[in-house]
């Protein structure tokens, strides 16, 4: 979160912050521990976990007490609002979680104490590897809010919640801790000026933000925002003229471009197949069966109506 001019709403965050990582740990901790006592039949790492319920309770309890006070005195706004409200429901997620690692401390007295067979807990540390997984996406919830801070502040035209591709870079930065945004402007082989300049700018804004750097520029740019992007491919090859213009607002169905053969002959539209922002097209006149021709980004569900 950037900072704010009231301290102490800072130092609020930042407590709430820590116990839902605080809650995160514990809840590993009560997983793997009850998982270790399942198929090993250890009584006493057990009892550890039952009695780390108790914990796990008081810390959740204590994180909604500082939750709701915060918005009542701080009548937080858009990110701040969805921050505390999302440590909310990740808290109780993550009780949960603690419950369930509970009950299933109080079954290894009735299960007795014999090691599980070995097909049998092959299958018992799979899943629990899995919900484990599903802690670690959690607790990354509040870096993700942070890197949504810093794109809205970026001030790109489009913002594009992107899933992570098998090793780029994007990926290489979450697995170490590190959130990243990636910009993408202009066309292949080519310096654009608009591009450069947006993404100068762009840079300069959430430096500013971060408390780095004073005098970034504004931006009037309503940015458009996505969740969800699709790739328009050739049905056929020959020769493609277009109808749209990157950036532009498509709806479904809508022409997109046409195909002919080279003499002009046996012409095919191309149709947008959902409403969205153009974000990429292929200028090349000639294509081949399967080749990418236009990028829509589909409007995120609850974002606001693009200004024209």
């Amino acid at each position: 979160m950037g900072e704010h001019t009231v301290t102490s709403f800072d130092d609020d965050l930042e407590q709430i912050d820590r116990l839902i990582r605080d809650m995160s740990d514990l809840a590993r901790s009560m997983l793997q521990a009850s998982t270790g006592a399942l198929l090993d039949g250890d009584n006493a790492l057990a009892q550890r976990v039952i009695s780390d319920d108790a914990v796990m309770d008081a810390k959740q309890r204590d994180l909604d007490e500082k939750s709701v006070t915060l918005i009542a005195k701080r009548q937080p706004m858009a990110q701040d609002l969805r921050a505390v409200i999302g440590a909310i429901r990740m808290a109780s997620d993550l009780e949960r979680i603690g419950d369930l690692a509970k009950n299933i401390a109080k079954r290894v007295g009735s299960v007795g104490q014999h090691s599980t067979p070995r097909p049998l807990s092959h299958s018992i540390n799979a899943m629990a590897g899995m919900v484990e997984e599903q802690i670690e996406e959690d607790t990354e919830i509040a870096d993700i809010l942070d890197t949504l801070e810093a794109a809205e502040t970026f001030g790109a035209p489009a913002m594009i919640h992107a899933r992570l591709r098998d090793g780029s870079l994007r990926e290489a930065a979450t697995q170490h801790g590190v959130s990243m945004l990636l910009f993408e402007g202009g066309e292949s082989n080519r310096f654009d000026p608009y591009a450069i300049e947006a993404a100068f700018d762009g840079v300069r804004r959430v430096l500013e933000h971060a408390g780095v750097i004073d005098g970034a520029p504004g931006t009037s740019t309503r940015t458009f925002v996505s969740r969800e992007t699709r790739w328009v491919r050739a049905s056929r090859g020959g020769m493609m003229r277009l109808a749209v213009e990157l950036g532009e607002m498509v709806e479904r169905r809508q022409v997109l471009g046409g195909f002919s053969d080279i003499y002009g002959r046996r012409n095919l539209a191309v149709r947008a197949p959902v409403d969205g922002l153009l974000i990429g097209m292929n200028r090349n006149p000639l294509v081949n069966q399967g080749d990418a021709l236009f990028h829509i980004a589909e409007r995120a569900e609850g974002a606001e109506p693009e200004r024209g």
